[in-house]
């Protein structure tokens, strides 16, 4: 592959060159995988000229781009308590599977205790509001006034319904 490349070693890592004298690092210091890496750098860049020259294509990946992120980022918030704490988070998939897996790294068990709609956006800013609350990362302290407000607010019932939108 890599037609019109040089492959060379700089100091400990390889490099590439290409015909037009463009310098890249491979950042590997191993030549087999510069080969490989440069190999697929060959390739990044015939994805580039295809969707520089052909619109329908660029558009319809676009398109399908535009679509997968959306489904990302609408999903659920949740809260998942243990004791004292409760983890706010925001999944795009089944909550109840959200809290199995955190489940796998908890010491304690998690319970889903809150639920509501929501997108990534809505977690961020979830997470800012609550900040003065914050224990480590995504774990909040649920005795705080205001996380017991959202965790009351957004109460999950066993048979799965919300109690308040």
């Amino acid at each position: 592959m890599y037609i019109g490349r040089r492959i060379f070693l700089r100091g400990k890592t390889w490099w590439i060159q290409s015909g037009g004298g463009k310098r890249i690092s491979t950042g590997c210091r191993d030549e087999m995988l510069a080969r490989i890496w440069a190999a697929g750098y060959d390739r990044r860049e015939m994805v580039v000229e295809m969707l520089q020259t052909d619109p329908l294509l660029r558009e319809s990946i676009e398109a399908y781009i535009d679509a997968t992120r959306q489904a990302r980022n609408e999903g659920m918030l949740y809260a998942a308590r243990s004791g004292d704490l409760v983890k706010l988070g925001f999944t795009s998939r089944s909550p109840e599977k959200r809290i199995q897996q955190l489940q796998t790294a908890q010491g304690l068990p998690l319970e889903l205790v809150a639920l509501r709609k929501g997108t990534r956006d809505d977690e961020r800013r979830l997470h800012e509001a609550m900040r003065r609350a914050r224990v480590r990362g995504e774990w909040f302290d649920a005795r705080d006034p205001l996380v017991a407000f959202w965790l009351e607010k957004h109460q999950w019932r066993k048979n799965g319904s919300l109690a308040i939108g």
